[in-house]
């Protein structure tokens, strides 16, 4: 009998910000810069609470979101 196929899911809190700027340290949490470069065509990432950034497959639903606080939910 084949084992039931299982799904993780992980909640990823942080900051949505653009990937040029993720890594300066006075960009942090800056809403403005992150949403007019991701606007511009910087990939958007996620800048989780503990500095850790991550890359966003979907673009398309993250950008939106730029220069907010949001958590993410995925497999």
């Amino acid at each position: 009998m084949p084992w039931p196929h299982r799904v993780w899911l992980a909640e990823f809190k942080g900051f949505v910000e653009d990937q040029s700027c993720a890594s300066k340290p006075g960009m942090k949490d800056n809403a403005q810069c992150a949403a007019k470069c991701i606007k511009g065509g910087s990939p958007a990432v996620l800048v989780g609470e503990d500095g850790t950034v991550y890359k966003i497959a979907n673009q398309d639903k993250i950008v939106a979101h730029a220069g907010e606080k949001v958590t993410v939910t995925g497999a």
